[in-house]
């Protein structure tokens, strides 16, 4: 891969040459070149630490800019708890538009961006609109780097984009360690759908064999013949085809000058005095050792502080002056320690590097420094909760579970739901152990268990029992309330139609029942109240045929909308939950006029909530346009289309991935597409039960039609 015409000096910067990729580098230029024709897509890079994943793409990079791209970097760390879209926030934050391109969404900042996006479907949606808009001006490279570490919003979000990157100038590249990739860590199942969902290319980088070594010491290294053979040798046995090991064995030779540069040529001493660590730590362990005590130790407290290191916090922390901190990343940078990008960011040189230092500090010290730097943290203009509960976590600080419930609210308010109920679980944990009282135990599990509705329904039923055994015995008879009316939702979730509406209606009755101030006391712990009661069980009582219910309480739920001031993103919701109820109730009394009105109502208030409109644009299309209307062949198709657009913009949701053909199912059917619609429940039949439901009300009688009497009774046994 490298040929100079004369190696070039080795005291330039040591990092580990591209050699013995010929393969991957010609495959990547390949995916680049099809980007460029409006072709995109997604190639995973995966390897072993050190194997050269980050310097494969730091070659397509600078093949991508000589060619116009715009090239953006995001990482994943380790040892910090970073927050959600973590390498989709560093993405944003080293985004610096140019060339009359437009400003990246502000939502992946926080604040009151965020909080107008309303779905995790809509923030997914507008952040692809911004990369395809960025494309008609030049192509995008978008370079995710260790997404062994990504939290799964972010691994979410990288499906939504990369499905599609195929249809426009965008083009993907992600690393991960293969390493260690178990059948229990998260990437783990996700690597399948993404090669299945947007064709991704896979490279996994394997060790570089003796002629890629033997390429990688004439690079850099004017040797003898047989002082190259000697250390080729050397680097066959101790680096076993790993480039970084290798780059990292050969600075030890030279720190340790058995590897000198002369005037014109290297000499290589005796490779017998050499140290020979086991592993790459203790290699890295002999460089530290050469750092003075006080470089040492600030570089330390730099690895307590991340991967990445504010120098204003590194400075706070340690009380060191500026010409003391200037020594060390000066000595840092010298020794190959840090790095030290254009915009000043500081930065270890390896995540094993800042392993080496991070574990060398004793437990007690550790926590010191943990707590030190979560103080100052806590005390910025905007600090990131989930850093500064990382920090107090670490520190065994009780100060530790408020920060971890403010990085559960913020992950809640950006869709990332996993995210956000593993950060309330940890605070629960520690709310408990510190004696915290009952009732601001309960929200917690209602928080969480409403959390886990969208990935785990069964857990979070084990929760709200939980919690209502815990309300019950504080005498806490709003949050039985709240509980009985999340356990309603569960069940809508899970099939129980029935038991969901009975809970619904006791949930209501005592939602009534309450004193104003208990009913504001509510609102202001869990945001529930009568009316988001209301608004599922108008859809309940309609699912279960009581439709003269439905209509009495669907109708009391609209009057009283003009009344209802403030909160107006979550009373959309509500509302558009009511109406939807009362267009199928109205659908099955046989007035379809009102019915419509009610669908169009609904999807109005629902307008960015895409999985709602899926939901509805079906519910029109099957129980309203079909039946009563079958002549009106445009509105039906414009239906359809509108569902399967919300579909599309719904799709790689943490609720999981819905067939965009699921609105036009009954259209399919009656147009013959058997074999579309066949595909299409088949696919349901791996979604929630709702659209499970769906898939086999489908995909029974069809299998029954075509001779699969097994397949059909199967499906609805399973139902």
């Amino acid at each position: 891969m490298i040929d100079p015409a004369g190696p070039p000096s080795a005291s330039a910067a040591m990092r580990p040459l591209l050699v013995g990729r010929e393969r991957e580098r010609s495959l990547l230029r390949a995916q680049l070149e099809t980007a460029l024709h409006g072709r995109g897509g997604l190639v995973l890079v995966s390897g072993d630490a050190g194997i050269g994943k980050t310097t494969l793409l730091e070659d397509l990079a600078t093949d991508a800019e000589k060619t116009g791209c715009f090239v953006l970097w995001g990482h994943a760390y380790d040892l910090t708890v970073t927050p959600p879209y973590g390498p989709w926030v560093e993405l944003a934050a080293s985004y610096v538009p140019t060339d009359n391109l437009p400003s990246f969404p502000a939502f992946l900042h926080g604040g009151a961006a965020l909080a107008a996006v309303g779905s995790q479907e809509a923030l997914f949606a507008q952040t692809w609109d911004f990369f395809a808009t960025v494309a008609t001006t030049r192509p995008v490279v978008l370079l995710v780097e260790d997404l062994h570490w990504a939290d799964q919003e972010s691994l979410a979000l990288l499906r939504f984009v990369a499905r599609h990157a195929g249809h426009d100038r965008v083009l993907l590249a992600a690393t991960f360690r293969s390493d260690g990739l178990s059948r229990h860590h998260p990437l783990y199942p996700v690597i399948p759908l993404l090669v299945r969902e947007a064709g991704a290319a896979r490279l996994e980088l394997r060790p570089l064999g003796a002629a890629a070594m033997r390429r990688l010491i004439v690079a850099r290294y004017r040797l003898p013949d047989a002082d190259a053979v000697r250390l080729e040798a050397y680097l066959a046995e101790h680096a076993e085809g790993n480039p970084f090991y290798a780059s990292e064995l050969l600075r030890t030779l030279e720190d340790d000058r058995l590897l000198v540069e002369q005037s014109d040529r290297w000499e290589l001493g005796d490779l017998d005095r050499a140290r020979v660590p086991p592993l790459l730590m203790q290699v890295i362990e002999g460089r530290l050792a050469r750092l003075s005590p006080e470089t040492r130790g600030l570089l330390e407290l730099a690895a307590i502080i991340g991967q990445e290191v504010p120098l204003e916090l590194w400075q706070t922390v340690s009380g060191a002056d500026d010409e003391a901190l200037a020594d060390v990343v000066e000595e840092g940078l010298e020794a190959h320690l840090l790095t030290e990008a254009p915009d000043g960011t500081i930065r270890f040189s390896h995540a094993l590097v800042r392993e080496a230092l991070y574990q060398g500090v004793v437990l007690v010290r550790r926590r010191g420094l943990h707590r030190a730097a979560g103080e100052a943290l806590a005390e910025t203009q905007s600090p990131d909760p989930d850093a500064v509960a990382h920090h107090f976590e670490q520190a065994g600080d009780s100060r530790a579970s408020e920060w971890l419930i403010k990085a559960g609210e913020r992950a809640e308010a950006s869709y990332a739901w996993i995210s956000a109920a593993a950060r309330f679980e940890a605070a629960l944990a520690l709310r408990a152990e510190q004696g915290a009282a009952a009732s601001e135990r309960v929200v917690l599990l209602l928080t969480i268990a409403q959390l886990r509705q969208y990935f785990d329904p069964r857990q979070a039923l084990v929760l709200l029992d939980e919690a209502r055994r815990l309300a019950d015995d504080a005498g806490e008879r709003a949050l039985v309330c709240s509980c009985l009316h999340i356990s309603g939702i569960l069940g809508t979730f899970l099939g129980e139609i029935r038991s969901a509406t009975a809970a619904l209606e006791r949930a209501l009755d005592g939602y009534r029942a309450l004193s104003e101030p208990e009913q504001a006391r509510l609102r202001s712990l869990v945001g529930l109240d009568a009316d988001a009661a209301a608004g599922v069980l108008t859809l309940a009582l309609a699912a279960v045929g009581r439709l003269a219910d439905a209509v009495t309480l669907g109708e009391g739920l609209v009057a009283a909308r003009a009344a209802v001031a403030g909160r107006e993103r979550q009373r959309s919701a509500v509302y558009a939950q009511g109406l939807f109820g009362l267009g199928v109730a109205r659908a099955f009394q046989g007035q379809p006029a009102v019915a419509r009105r009610c669908f169009d109502q609904a999807r109005t208030q629902a307008s960015e909530d895409y999985q709602g409109l899926v939901e509805t644009c079906g519910a029109e299309l099957e129980w309203v346009q079909l039946p009563y209307f079958p002549d009106e062949l445009q509105e039906r198709r414009r239906l359809a289309d509108e569902g399967e657009a919300a579909g599309q913009r719904a799709a790689g949701a943490t609720l999981g991935t819905v067939p965009v053909q699921v609105v036009s199912l009954p259209l399919l059917h009656l147009e013959g597409a058997w074999q579309e619609v066949r595909e299409a429940a088949l696919g349901l039949q791996q979604s929630l039960w709702h659209y499970r439901l769906i898939g086999s009300i489908w995909l029974g009688p069809l299998a029954r039609a075509q001779g699969e009497p097994e397949l059909a009774w199967r499906v609805i046994g399973d139902v």
